[in-house]
C-alpha cells in the first residue's frame, strides 16, 4: 500500500465499546451516495480489505467466525477500499481543495462494475470516478471513470492526502464490524456451553488481483 498505509493488525477495542453511530467516535466514515447529488472520488491505495460479517437483529454487525453464526444466517462478503472524496458541486465538479478520507463498502453490483472497467484495461487505482446513487437505502451505486486522479497530480496535495490516509485507514476495521468470540455470540443469543471459536481478522488483498480478468 502507498506510503506505509495499512488497515492495521486488529480492531480498536475502545471504539468498539462506544456507540457506533456517535459522530465523535467516527474519525473515518463509510461513503454513502445520495440520489440528490453526484460525487467525485478516487481510490487511495491499490489494496482492498475483504470482510465477511453478519448482521442479526438486536446485535451489532460482527465479523464471521465460521461457526454457529453461519448456522443462524449466511455471512455477507464485501471489499472495503479507502477513498478520497473531493469537495464538488452537485454535478461532481471539484470546487475546493478540501477533501475527506472515507471508506467505500463494495457490494457485488459495484464489484461487477469495477471488473467491467478492468476488462477495458482501466487502472482503477489511478482514476477519478463520478459516483451516482439510484437507491440511498440500499446504497446502489454506479461509477464512471472520468479522468486521471486529480489528487495525484500535485506532489504537495498527494502528500497531504497520503498523510491523512495513513492516520485514518488503520481505524477502518473497528468501524466496519465488531470482532466477537463464539462464546460472546452464544451469550448474546442466550445459549450455553459455547465452543471456544474466535473470529479471524480479515487481511489485505491486492486490488490488481481482485479485479483480474479471467
Amino acid at each position: 500500500m502507498d506510503a506505509g498505509i495499512s488497515f492495521g493488525e486488529g480492531t480498536d477495542k475502545t471504539v468498539l465499546d462506544m456507540e457506533r453511530d456517535d459522530p465523535k467516535w467516527q474519525d473515518i466514515e463509510q461513503y454513502r451516495g445520495s440520489q440528490n447529488r453526484t460525487d467525485r472520488v478516487s481510490l487511495i491505495v491499490g489494496k482492498a480489505l475483504p470482510v465477511k460479517y453478519h448482521w442479526e437483529e438486536g446485535m451489532p454487525r460482527f465479523y464471521c467466525f465460521d461457526g454457529a453464526c453461519c448456522k443462524a444466517s449466511d455471512p455477507k462478503v464485501r471489499f472495503i477500499v479507502p477513498i478520497i472524496q473531493y469537495t464538488t458541486n452537485a454535478d461532481g465538479k471539484i470546487v475546493s481543495p478540501d477533501f475527506e478520507i472515507k471508506y467505500l463498502l463494495i457490494p457485488s453490483e459495484l464489484y461487477k462494475n469495477f471488473r467491467n472497467l478492468a476488462k477495458q484495461e482501466i487502472d482503477v487505482t489511478r482514476k477519478d470516478f463520478i459516483v451516482t446513487c439510484s437507491n440511498e437505502k440500499m446504497q446502489k451505486l454506479a461509477i464512471t471513470p472520468i479522468a486521471d486522479a486529480a489528487w495525484r497530480k500535485e506532489k504537495a496535495f498527494e502528500a497531504k492526502v497520503l498523510a491523512e490516509a495513513a492516520r485514518l485507514v488503520p481505524k477502518i476495521r473497528g468501524y466496519v464490524a465488531k470482532t466477537i468470540t463464539a462464546e460472546d455470540y452464544a451469550i448474546q443469543r442466550g445459549e450455553f456451553n459455547p465452543p471456544k471459536e474466535e473470529a479471524t481478522d480479515p487481511s489485505d488483498e491486492d486490488l490488481s488481483q481482485m479485479f483480474k480478468v479471467d
